[in-house]
């Protein structure tokens, strides 16, 4: 009443005029505005939240440490040589190299998080926004038909290695002018790679989340009421059949593991589990969370691994040879 109401009331020294009564009216509602953007912006105050709803929300972070550092982005791309990429785990350990776009971050990350328990020597070969297939331009990335070349040279002359190919197969199968050309790039790579000598060992699609990023989806359904269990979303079946049609050709006819991945990280139903124990599947909507990799990892990959055998791979001057090698199975 004293020292807020009652000046209001009379204007006097704090605001004697209209115009800096405005001012200050403009001033305050500024402040207010850029807090409550503020607090938008960093997610809120979390340790007000249910713990079941900062577990959902904290999932955004969930990615690799070492996205930064070792995935190659668009700057890099086309300038960088296998030898100069990031490689974990055992000196002496069985080579694993995980080449992919974006989507192999965190299998690369929880590969390595597992290199001294299963002696391996993982290598990350993973480029932002570009598909590990020959003659790929995607937009926005014009050096990357470059980029797959130059690596692609440098492993033609790399020791044997169990190769792990993935790819946002959804985006590359639907949004490029031409989805044969893709799939046509993809299967020269792995022609090349297995010519090369290595094992190659192809991971399965996973859909993305329709509109919005999966967690804040999975944060209203909390808000709301509901359960984190309780939602799933519906993706094409279609595109993955196609999908999956197009990478057990490929594993079939150059003797390579197929690894679908479907199931683990969606369930066996037919739409799409969006949280598995209290944590969704995707940081966004459509990268899987290292929690999410690790559980790929642990109970698909690191078993597909123990089966390959570099002394398997076809002789590098013999490209006929690819079809008279066992074909590995998951």
């Amino acid at each position: 009443w004293r020292f807020v109401e009652q000046p209001m009331r009379r204007g006097d020294v704090i605001w004697p005029t209209r115009a800096r009564r405005f001012g200050y009216a403009l001033a305050s509602a500024a402040v207010v505005l850029l807090a409550g953007w503020q607090i938008e912006a960093s997610g809120g105050f979390m340790s007000m939240r249910p713990s079941e709803l900062q577990t959902v929300l904290g999932s955004t972070t969930d990615v690799s440490p070492d996205r930064k550092k070792c995935h190659i982005h668009q700057a890099k791309q086309g300038k960088i040589d296998v030898a100069d990429t990031c490689i974990f785990g055992s000196e002496e350990g069985k080579r694993i190299i995980v080449l992919s776009d974006s989507h192999g971050v965190e299998i690369a990350y929880a590969l390595a998080s597992a290199s001294k328990q299963h002696h391996l020597q993982v290598r990350q070969l993973s480029a932002s926004a570009c598909p590990p297939a020959l003659n790929a331009n995607p937009k926005g990335r014009p050096n990357c038909a470059q980029h797959v070349a130059r690596i692609l040279k440098g492993l033609q002359t790399w020791p044997p290695s169990t190769i792990i190919l993935m790819a946002n197969y959804f985006s590359w199968n639907i949004k490029t002018a031409d989805s044969g050309q893709f799939w046509r790039g993809f299967e020269g790579v792995v022609t090349e790679l297995r010519r090369a000598g290595h094992n190659i060992v192809l991971l399965g699609p996973v859909p993305p989340h329709p509109h919005e990023s999966l967690p804040r989806r999975v944060a209203k359904q909390l808000i709301y009421g509901a359960g984190p269990d309780a939602y799933a979303f519906p993706y094409d079946r279609a595109v993955l059949n196609k999908i999956d049609t197009h990478l057990r050709r490929i594993a079939g006819v150059h003797s390579a593991a197929y690894l679908p991945i479907l199931p683990t990280v969606c369930g066996n139903s037919s739409a799409c589990r969006a949280v598995v124990d209290g944590s969704p599947i995707y940081f966004d909507q459509h990268h899987m969370t290292v929690t999410t990799a690790v559980r790929v990892v642990k109970d698909i990959v690191l078993p597909a691994i123990a089966l390959t055998d570099a002394a398997s791979a076809p002789p590098a001057n013999d490209s006929s040879a690819a079809g008279q090698v066992r074909s590995l199975r998951p």
